[in-house]
């Protein structure tokens, strides 16, 4: 379930979100996060329903890619990377 405005303005990882309506998602103007409306949030390609930290902490960043699901609804996005 999406959170509200206030939630969201006072997250933990310092996501600065705004509201991109084309895309119908909150994305962070500091890294690029989406959060979408079914709760999940999107990056790099990425999903999971747990927010990804934001800002230049490598290591949190990947610890959070390896452990999120690849994002099926782009096919053919990762068919260059499988060996």
């Amino acid at each position: 379930m999406a959170r509200k405005s206030i939630e969201r303005e006072q997250n933990q990882h310092g996501h600065r979100y705004q509201w991109w309506e084309p895309g119908k998602v909150n994305i962070c103007l500091l890294c690029g996060t989406a959060e979408h409306r079914n709760g999940k949030f999107y990056w790099a390609g990425r999903w999971s329903k747990v927010e990804p930290p934001c800002g230049s902490s490598e290591k949190a960043q990947r610890e959070w890619y390896d452990a999120a699901n690849p994002d099926d609804e782009m096919p053919g996005a990762f068919d260059a990377y499988k060996s």
